[in-house]
């Protein structure tokens, strides 16, 4: 809700009116195979769809067409591809019903193509809106356990795509949302701690274009880490840009 403020100077008086706002929401839901991962005492997926679950229940409390509050919900899933599961739903008590059903139908596998997610939801919020409240707020959310890729390494191109479609759907006003699924999701990470060499001092890491950042050189290349060190940073960073919280 939001408050709506109207003065008349003539009086000096001043009325306040509490409206409903009506809200779409895209849910962008990872489906890649390391979503069957553990997470504290159960696995990603899990953890995932109670937050879901529980948030398209949250929306559906507070649907009221009659206060101009006809909330709308689409769920969209990504892979090695994506593609649109639930087209924008009613949140009334049958919507929520038909949500709940898809998310928990969810089945993970493949890798994590969020560039893909990101632009079936852009196509999801491009489409225009032919109900009585036009004035509407536009949120996407996206859920992820780890970095973007198309099979196992962290994929620039990927990362750059869903950047891109996320910074053209914030430019009209849509807030997007980032929720990181994995151990080390940190908000305030932005790059990798200093590079360690086993033989010589640390290189001080700044986080500026080309500058190396992650952790051991030793145990990241030839250890058996496949640079997770470096993956959990990376993926905080992707997430940060990816949000609302940098705009541009």
């Amino acid at each position: 809700t939001y408050t709506i403020t109207l003065e008349a100077f003539t009086t000096g008086t001043v009325t306040t009116e509490q409206k409903d706002v009506p809200l779409d929401i895209v849910l962008v839901l990872d489906q890649s195979g390391s979503m069957n991962d553990s997470f504290g005492n159960t696995n990603r997926q899990t953890a995932m769809k109670t937050a879901v679950n529980n948030f398209i229940d949250s929306v559906g409390e507070k649907y009221s067409p009659e206060t101009g509050a006809d909330h709308r919900i689409a769920l969209v899933e990504f892979r090695s591809e994506a593609k649109i599961l639930k087209d924008w739903t009613d949140a009334n008590s049958q919507g929520v019903s038909n949500l709940k059903t898809t998310v928990n139908g969810l089945s993970e596998g493949g890798a994590t193509n969020v560039g893909d997610g990101m632009a079936k939801a852009q196509d999801l919020i491009n489409r225009p809106y032919t109900g009585p409240y036009t004035k509407r707020q536009q949120v996407v959310i996206v859920f992820t356990d780890g970095v973007p890729t198309t099979q196992s390494d962290f994929d620039t191109g990927v990362a750059n795509a869903a950047i891109s479609a996320a910074k053209a759907m914030k430019e009209k006003g849509v807030t997007v949302y980032t929720i990181g699924i994995f151990e080390g999701a940190n908000p305030e990470e932005l790059y990798g701690k200093e590079w360690t060499y086993s033989t010589h001092d640390p290189i001080p890491c700044t986080g500026d274009p080309n500058s190396y950042w992650g952790g051991s050189l030793v145990s990241d290349i030839f250890g058996k880490n496949d640079f997770a060190v470096v993956d959990i940073a990376a993926g905080n960073r992707f997430l940060n840009y990816l949000s609302s919280k940098y705009k541009s």
